[in-house]
């Protein structure tokens, strides 16, 4: 993703929000940015695409032990994610770990 058109999506989502919780550019496999808000008690995941294109989707949360997973609704590639106490965005399937994004 270019520059500008990063500038341009990341202006569109308001990333100065307070309710913003972080930003994470993820490469993994495509480059995307992905931004998480939590809005009256619920978790927001924004993905911005290097192609201009974005979503918003509502998270579902699970606590397991003590950890809070956020999950994709309909979502079969990714189990849930987890926002590391290092400010991480962590990604797990049913079989473990995939990988982590690190805040912008």
């Amino acid at each position: 993703m270019d520059l500008e058109t990063e500038a341009t999506l990341e202006a569109s989502i308001s990333i100065a929000d307070a309710n913003v919780i972080g930003t994470w550019l993820d490469t993994w496999g495509y480059a995307r940015t992905i931004v998480i808000r939590k809005l009256n008690g619920s978790y927001q995941m924004t993905t911005l695409y290097g192609d201009g294109s974005g979503e918003t989707k509502t998270l579902g949360v699970e606590v397991v032990n003590g950890e809070e997973r956020l999950t994709i609704p309909d979502d079969f590639f990714t189990g849930y994610m987890v926002i590391e106490n290092n400010g991480n965005l962590a990604f797990y399937d049913n079989q473990g770990f995939i990988y982590e994004c690190q805040p912008k």
